[in-house]
């Protein structure tokens, strides 16, 4: 389990058990954030991308433009950020090289969401539209690798 929280406090305050931090905290590491960790990006983008191939999408590299684009990124969702826009660009990119124009469009909706004008709903019909763009036949099966697979691990650790 992973928090930038400060258990200790909220276990003072009375808002998170003392057991269940017992049982989670077996072997306490301590990361700065990705946005202070700018030579981990590179690395951690290729091995998301590793990831993706091995779980069914197609091969990718990433240039050095896309991977200088990332580290100009504030990473409010840190390194679960970073390995969904990677498992993201695997699943609805044709390409074989992932390039700065690439990163640039996938963030772009990102910032925008942040000032409230793109909803999850344009989110998708972008993500389709590109996918059908680019010729793919297998929408249907990235779409459950690349929404509705991490949406029910989600949802199973959430519950667990």
């Amino acid at each position: 389990a992973a928090t930038p929280r400060d258990l200790t406090s909220l276990i003072a305050q009375g808002l998170f058990r003392q057991d269940l931090f017992f049982r989670l905290n077996v072997a306490p590491l301590r990361l700065p954030p990705l946005k202070d960790r700018l030579d981990d990006i590179a690395d951690l983008a290729r091995a998301f991308l590793l990831r993706a191939h091995r779980e069914g999408l197609s091969a990718k590299t990433i240039d050095e433009g896309a991977i200088s684009r990332l580290k100009a990124h504030t990473w409010p969702g840190n390194v679960r950020e970073l390995e969904n826009l990677m498992r993201r660009v695997a699943a609805l990119y044709a390409e074989p090289t992932i390039s700065a124009r690439i990163i640039e469009k996938e963030l772009e909706p990102i910032a925008a969401a942040g000032e409230g004008d793109v909803t999850l709903d344009r989110l998708i019909e972008r993500a389709v539209a590109a996918d059908l763009a680019s010729g793919h036949n297998d929408l249907y099966d990235r779409l459950l690798l690349s929404v509705e697979r991490p949406l029910i691990r989600t949802v199973l650790n959430a519950t667990r």
